[in-house]
């Protein structure tokens, strides 16, 4: 009976290639001749039509250039021709930015699948600000669909910042068309609408498309100054009867709000001002803390169904969300004079809440607890999510939009414990498809612990197990199947919350015996080879700014407002 020789496939065919080359650069066994420009490349046959469908056809009949053995490639760049031979020899290929166009063009000349891919690829890779609009021409021209798909997502991920550029204002019809229609900027409609007065200004022309451009933004979820701005001092809507009814009829009988512009760019700026929030239980009034500064600002008051109660809190656009009882409220924090607004109500409390993808996930805070709430803030109500497999109490509840498409994201419960032992489980979420899945388990198991994001990686500070307290954190990449450990000096947290800010990790709370009164902070560039890093303590007497136990709530946000 014959049996497989045991030889490296794949050490096979590199050396092989690499004899092919070789063979190539002496000009041994050359048989036909490529021109661009005034190089002259000599290969051979058989690699040109193994690699090139352009190629093989060419030499598979008899054309004038198969007969004389020579073919004569114009009006592309030299270097680029060179550059596709040698991919088809080694399997490599090195290209500049600005020389990505040109081989993308004859790569997909000469049907080389493979080097085109890859170079969509590295596109897709390095996309950005810089290279959005190249990158989606290519891929456009040259039909890459994941590329494209990219570009897409890239723009409606970042949306607010790509309206500030120049090249916005060149965009087709059809994309602006695209943009304002998904379901993805479904809860940015004031910026929608800043972005396509940006639009129709850059040219008269525009002005025929406003009436039906505006009719895919929720204009009465804009801002009540923005609305009447646009209608006071944009020609374009003002000189429009249809978009004055379209804006009126939404703006309802208000006439205490004046007109006010907004700036992309001071927006995108003012958003790098972030600011801790916490309730002052004294005078029941939200403060704001800077920690670049290490001042405070007041905020806004309390609602009165919410002082003396256990609440939470979360950030969602331009608004906190605030959940005292089974109640739930919400303050735009940018307008100096807004009011507390009461939202639908939910059906457990207390609860712990995060947002993902504009809506927002709560679970019960106290207690065992399968079960997540769903809040779409589109239309102000509550709906259950599928059960947990697993009943669990005082679990960490995190959400990020780094572990799964960029229109989904995933929720995550982390740790805590069963009725019988203590947890080191990771269940995630899948918001797109909405299941439940196990993820990669914690290094220890962990109660009561604290959950946030830093450069799209998950970390879980503290935490007991069995009455004693854990002086390190776990953290997971997006792209890893194992949490690490880092050993932290001189923590002593026991009750926290932990936010990032401009990374760095700042956390808000009290030791066991509430004697540590400050705002927390651990920097991960301090962790050093033996993976211990440093933690130190702002000074400040949070203690007394926080209240009781679980009395109040603290919020991490990102201020747009200039106090």
């Amino acid at each position: 009976m014959e049996q497989k020789v045991g030889i490296d496939r794949t050490e096979f065919a590199f050396d092989l290639l690499a004899r092919f080359n070789d063979l190539r650069k002496s000009n041994k066994y050359c048989d036909f001749v490529i021109r661009a420009g005034k190089k002259e490349l000599p290969v051979h046959r058989f690699v040109l039509a193994a690699n090139s469908e352009y190629f093989d056809g060419m030499l598979s009949h008899d054309t004038e250039e198969n007969i004389e053995g020579v073919v004569e490639i114009k009006e592309v760049d030299p270097e680029c021709v060179v550059k596709c031979v040698d991919f088809m020899y080694t399997g490599e290929a090195v290209v500049s930015e600005q020389k990505q166009r040109d081989l993308m063009h004859v790569a997909h000349m000469l049907r080389l699948h493979r080097l085109y891919n890859g170079i969509a690829i590295s596109l897709e890779e390095k996309l950005d600000f810089s290279t959005f609009l190249s990158s989606r021409h290519i891929a456009i021209v040259y039909d890459c669909g994941k590329l494209l798909e990219a570009c897409d997502e890239f723009a409606l991920k970042n949306f607010e910042t790509i309206a500030t550029f120049e090249f916005f204002k060149e965009l087709e019809l059809e994309y602006v068309k695209f943009l304002l229609s998904s379901n993805i900027l479904k809860k940015k409609n004031t910026i929608k609408l800043k972005a396509l007065m940006i639009w129709i200004n850059h040219s008269s022309d525009r002005n025929a498309a406003l009436v039906d451009l505006m009719k895919l933004i929720d204009l009465k979820n804009v801002s009540l100054s923005y609305r009447r701005f646009v209608t006071e001092y944009e020609p374009a809507v003002s000189g429009s009867n249809e978009c004055l009814h379209q804006i009126m009829k939404s703006m309802y009988a208000r006439d205490d709000v004046g007109a006010a512009d907004i700036t992309l760019e001071d927006r995108t700026s003012q958003r790098r001002e972030t600011r801790i929030v916490v309730c002052d239980s004294r005078c029941q009034r939200l403060k704001s803390f800077d920690p670049f500064q290490r001042t405070w600002n007041d905020l806004h008051m309390m609602h009165e169904d919410m002082r003396n109660k256990p609440c939470s809190a979360v950030c969602l656009d331009e608004y906190i969300y605030v959940f005292p009882d089974e109640k739930c409220f919400r303050l735009s924090y940018l307008e100096h004079d807004a009011n507390w607004e009461q939202l639908a109500s939910r059906n457990e409390f207390p609860v712990v809440a995060v947002t993902i993808n504009g809506n927002i996930y709560a679970r019960k805070l106290y207690g065992y607890c399968n079960r997540v709430e769903c809040y779409d803030p589109e239309l102000n109500s509550w709906s259950f999510i599928p059960d947990i497999d697993l009943c669990l109490a005082n679990s960490s509840f995190i959400a990020s939009d780094k572990f799964g498409p960029i229109r989904s994201g995933k929720v995550f419960v982390i740790g805590g414990s069963t009725v019988t032992e203590l947890s080191n489980a990771v269940l995630q979420f899948d918001t797109a498809m909405c299941t439940w899945s196990k993820g990669p388990s914690l290094i220890e198991s962990r109660s009561r612990a604290s959950a946030t994001l830093l450069h799209g990686a998950i970390y879980v500070f503290g935490g007991s197990y069995k009455n004693e307290y854990f002086t390190s954190a776990e953290f997971l990449h997006p792209n890893s199947e194992a949490w690490q450990i880092v050993r932290l000096d001189h923590f002593c947290y026991t009750q926290f919350m932990s936010f990032t800010i401009n990374d760095k990790i700042y956390m808000v709370g009290h030791s066991e015996n509430q004697t540590l009164k400050g705002i927390g902070k651990y920097d991960p560039c301090t962790v050093n080879r033996g993976n211990i890093g440093q933690f130190s303590t702002i000074p400040l007497c949070i203690l007394e700014m926080l209240g009781c136990r679980g009395g109040n709530f603290c919020v991490f946000l990102e201020s747009w407002s200039k106090d």
